[in-house]
Protein backbone atom coordinates (compact mmCIF):
# COMPACT_ATOMS: atom_id res chain seq x y z
CA UNK A 1 0.00 0.00 0.00
CA UNK A 2 1.13 3.50 -0.73
CA UNK A 3 -0.28 6.82 0.38
CA UNK A 4 -0.96 9.36 -2.33
CA UNK A 5 -3.73 11.36 -0.68
CA UNK A 6 -1.59 13.98 1.04
CA UNK A 7 -2.82 16.62 -1.41
CA UNK A 8 -6.51 16.13 -0.58
CA UNK A 9 -8.21 18.80 1.54
CA UNK A 10 -9.13 16.47 4.41
CA UNK A 11 -10.10 12.92 5.37
CA UNK A 12 -11.47 10.56 2.73
CA UNK A 13 -15.05 9.57 3.55
CA UNK A 14 -15.97 7.59 0.41
CA UNK A 15 -14.45 6.03 -2.72
CA UNK A 16 -15.84 4.87 -6.08
CA UNK A 17 -14.55 3.90 -9.51
CA UNK A 18 -16.35 5.57 -12.42
CA UNK A 19 -15.32 5.75 -16.06
CA UNK A 20 -11.99 4.09 -15.31
CA UNK A 21 -11.03 6.71 -12.71
CA UNK A 22 -10.97 6.65 -8.92
CA UNK A 23 -13.06 9.25 -7.07
CA UNK A 24 -12.74 10.25 -3.41
CA UNK A 25 -15.31 12.16 -1.37
CA UNK A 26 -13.75 14.13 1.51
CA UNK A 27 -14.67 15.86 4.72
CA UNK A 28 -14.29 19.62 4.89
CA UNK A 29 -11.14 20.96 6.51
CA UNK A 30 -10.77 23.92 8.84
CA UNK A 31 -10.47 26.25 5.85
CA UNK A 32 -11.96 24.35 2.89
CA UNK A 33 -15.35 22.90 1.99
CA UNK A 34 -15.94 19.20 1.35
CA UNK A 35 -14.86 18.03 -2.08
CA UNK A 36 -14.93 15.22 -4.59
CA UNK A 37 -11.55 14.45 -6.13
CA UNK A 38 -10.74 12.53 -9.31
CA UNK A 39 -7.49 10.57 -9.53
CA UNK A 40 -5.79 10.58 -12.91
CA UNK A 41 -4.91 6.98 -13.82
CA UNK A 42 -1.96 8.11 -15.93
CA UNK A 43 -0.45 10.94 -13.86
CA UNK A 44 -1.38 9.49 -10.47
CA UNK A 45 -2.50 12.90 -9.21
CA UNK A 46 -5.73 14.14 -7.64
CA UNK A 47 -7.84 17.08 -8.89
CA UNK A 48 -10.99 18.51 -7.28
CA UNK A 49 -14.03 18.05 -9.54
CA UNK A 50 -16.67 19.22 -7.03
CA UNK A 51 -16.51 21.66 -4.12
CA UNK A 52 -19.39 21.59 -1.68
CA UNK A 53 -20.37 23.77 1.24
CA UNK A 54 -19.30 24.07 4.84
CA UNK A 55 -15.78 24.66 6.07
CA UNK A 56 -14.73 24.08 9.66
CA UNK A 57 -14.90 20.27 9.39
CA UNK A 58 -18.71 20.27 9.43
CA UNK A 59 -19.46 18.71 6.02
CA UNK A 60 -18.49 15.66 3.98
CA UNK A 61 -19.24 13.80 0.76
CA UNK A 62 -20.23 10.24 1.55
CA UNK A 63 -21.71 7.29 -0.23
CA UNK A 64 -20.17 7.66 -3.68
CA UNK A 65 -21.97 5.14 -5.87
CA UNK A 66 -22.21 4.31 -9.60
CA UNK A 67 -25.78 3.82 -10.79
CA UNK A 68 -27.46 4.00 -14.20
CA UNK A 69 -24.39 5.42 -16.03
CA UNK A 70 -23.88 8.18 -13.45
CA UNK A 71 -21.82 8.78 -10.31
CA UNK A 72 -23.80 9.77 -7.22
CA UNK A 73 -22.55 11.31 -3.99
CA UNK A 74 -24.30 12.45 -0.85
CA UNK A 75 -23.13 15.84 0.44
CA UNK A 76 -23.88 16.39 4.13
CA UNK A 77 -23.65 19.84 5.76
CA UNK A 78 -24.27 20.08 9.49
CA UNK A 79 -24.55 23.84 9.68
CA UNK A 80 -22.96 27.23 9.77
CA UNK A 81 -24.13 28.51 6.38
CA UNK A 82 -27.23 28.79 4.20
CA UNK A 83 -27.33 25.03 3.53
CA UNK A 84 -27.41 24.09 7.23
CA UNK A 85 -28.95 20.68 7.85
CA UNK A 86 -29.55 19.94 4.20
CA UNK A 87 -28.25 16.95 2.33
CA UNK A 88 -27.64 17.26 -1.39
CA UNK A 89 -27.74 14.07 -3.43
CA UNK A 90 -25.33 14.98 -6.23
CA UNK A 91 -25.21 13.36 -9.69
CA UNK A 92 -22.64 13.42 -12.49
CA UNK A 93 -22.69 11.64 -15.85
CA UNK A 94 -19.12 12.62 -16.73
CA UNK A 95 -17.37 12.82 -13.32
CA UNK A 96 -16.74 16.56 -13.56
CA UNK A 97 -20.13 18.28 -13.99
CA UNK A 98 -22.30 17.89 -10.88
CA UNK A 99 -25.99 18.68 -10.37
CA UNK A 100 -28.23 18.34 -7.33
CA UNK A 101 -30.49 15.36 -8.00
CA UNK A 102 -32.43 15.78 -4.73
CA UNK A 103 -32.28 17.87 -1.57
CA UNK A 104 -33.06 15.90 1.59
CA UNK A 105 -34.03 18.31 4.38
CA UNK A 106 -36.19 18.69 7.50
CA UNK A 107 -39.31 17.93 5.42
CA UNK A 108 -37.96 14.40 4.97
CA UNK A 109 -36.88 13.75 8.55
CA UNK A 110 -35.64 15.36 11.72
CA UNK A 111 -35.17 19.14 11.77
CA UNK A 112 -31.87 18.42 13.52
CA UNK A 113 -30.32 17.07 10.34
CA UNK A 114 -30.02 13.71 8.71
CA UNK A 115 -26.84 11.68 8.50
CA UNK A 116 -26.46 9.80 5.21
CA UNK A 117 -25.67 6.12 5.41
CA UNK A 118 -25.12 3.67 2.62
CA UNK A 119 -26.23 3.77 -1.00
CA UNK A 120 -27.09 0.67 -3.02
CA UNK A 121 -28.99 -0.29 -6.17
CA UNK A 122 -31.41 -3.12 -6.81
CA UNK A 123 -32.96 -4.38 -10.05
CA UNK A 124 -36.14 -6.29 -9.26
CA UNK A 125 -36.71 -7.30 -12.86
CA UNK A 126 -39.03 -4.44 -13.77
CA UNK A 127 -37.26 -1.41 -12.27
CA UNK A 128 -33.69 -0.55 -11.38
CA UNK A 129 -33.83 1.45 -8.14
CA UNK A 130 -31.23 3.35 -6.11
CA UNK A 131 -31.57 3.47 -2.31
CA UNK A 132 -29.99 5.76 0.30
CA UNK A 133 -30.32 5.31 4.06
CA UNK A 134 -30.45 8.18 6.56
CA UNK A 135 -30.69 8.66 10.29
CA UNK A 136 -31.29 11.87 12.18
CA UNK A 137 -28.71 13.37 14.52
CA UNK A 138 -31.14 12.95 17.43
CA UNK A 139 -33.47 10.10 18.35
CA UNK A 140 -37.01 11.05 17.32
CA UNK A 141 -40.09 9.58 15.72
CA UNK A 142 -38.43 10.04 12.33
CA UNK A 143 -35.00 8.77 13.33
CA UNK A 144 -34.05 6.83 10.24
CA UNK A 145 -35.53 6.62 6.79
CA UNK A 146 -34.85 5.32 3.30
CA UNK A 147 -35.04 7.24 0.02
CA UNK A 148 -35.51 5.47 -3.34
CA UNK A 149 -34.81 6.75 -6.85
CA UNK A 150 -36.96 5.15 -9.55
CA UNK A 151 -37.28 6.50 -13.06
CA UNK A 152 -35.52 9.76 -12.14
CA UNK A 153 -37.73 10.51 -9.12
CA UNK A 154 -36.72 10.32 -5.44
CA UNK A 155 -39.32 9.11 -2.92
CA UNK A 156 -39.14 8.61 0.82
CA UNK A 157 -40.21 4.98 1.16
CA UNK A 158 -39.76 4.10 4.81
CA UNK A 159 -39.63 5.95 8.12
CA UNK A 160 -39.09 4.28 11.45
CA UNK A 161 -37.41 4.87 14.77
CA UNK A 162 -34.36 2.74 13.99
CA UNK A 163 -32.36 4.32 16.84
CA UNK A 164 -29.10 4.04 14.95
CA UNK A 165 -27.53 3.22 11.63
CA UNK A 166 -29.58 1.27 9.11
CA UNK A 167 -28.62 -0.68 6.01
CA UNK A 168 -30.41 -1.88 2.92
CA UNK A 169 -29.89 -5.53 2.10
CA UNK A 170 -31.29 -6.82 -1.17
CA UNK A 171 -31.67 -10.36 -2.41
CA UNK A 172 -33.10 -11.44 -5.73
CA UNK A 173 -34.92 -14.75 -5.77
CA UNK A 174 -35.11 -16.98 -8.82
Amino acid sequence: WTSDIATLSSHVSSLAVFGGKLYAGTQSSVSSACKIYERSPTAGTWAAVFTGTGAGQNSFVGSLYVYDSALYGVEYDEGGDTDANIIHIKRSTDGTTWTTDRDVDANDGSADGNLPGQMTAFNNGSTNDLYVTFRSTTVSATDGFIMRRTGGTWTKIDTDNYSGHISVLTQKTA
